[in-house]
């Protein structure tokens, strides 16, 4: 049992967001925007892939463009790894064609589904990586003389 689109919909109403849809090949796309804003300018949004008919979903949060923090990339990703082996589930990535750095969570359904509780958890799991994001970039800020190169 996957999950399915509509499944999906429900949680993301139940957390209070709004969606956008998108189907590609073998690849379902939701943009879900926070109950606190609805614009993809702002950062509230994150992205829900299913792939695999619904067997695999993948959280995206898109934190911005590397080379616009300002921080050595060496230090920064450094960083992002160090802060990686601490998580229980979740990953920092880095995505080289466009320079954006994303936390993502995967996770491989098989035959079972995800519940809502698991859904809301994961949300909150993304919001708190935006915050955690910042206090590494304000810690990295104070502890490098960087120049962004």
């Amino acid at each position: 049992m996957a999950i399915t689109v509509d499944d999906v919909k429900k949680y993301i109403d139940t957390v209070g967001g709004n969606v956008i849809q998108d189907i590609a090949e073998d690849t379902i796309s939701l943009v879900a925007f926070s109950k606190y804003n609805n614009t993809l300018e702002q950062k509230d949004s994150y992205m829900i892939y299913l792939r695999e008919n619904g067997e695999l979903i993948q959280f995206v949060s898109g934190i911005g463009k590397a080379k616009k923090l300002g921080i050595d990339n060496c230090a920064l990703f450094e960083a992002l790894l160090n802060h990686n082996a601490s998580m229980k589930f979740g990953s920092w990535d880095y995505d080289i064609s466009d320079d954006q750095i994303n936390y993502t969570v995967e996770i491989p359904l098989e035959d079972n589904t995800i519940t809502e509780k698991q859904f809301k958890r994961i949300v909150k799991l993304l919001e708190n990586g935006t915050v955690e994001f910042m206090k590494m970039l304000i810690e990295l800020r104070k502890s490098s003389n960087s120049d962004g190169i």
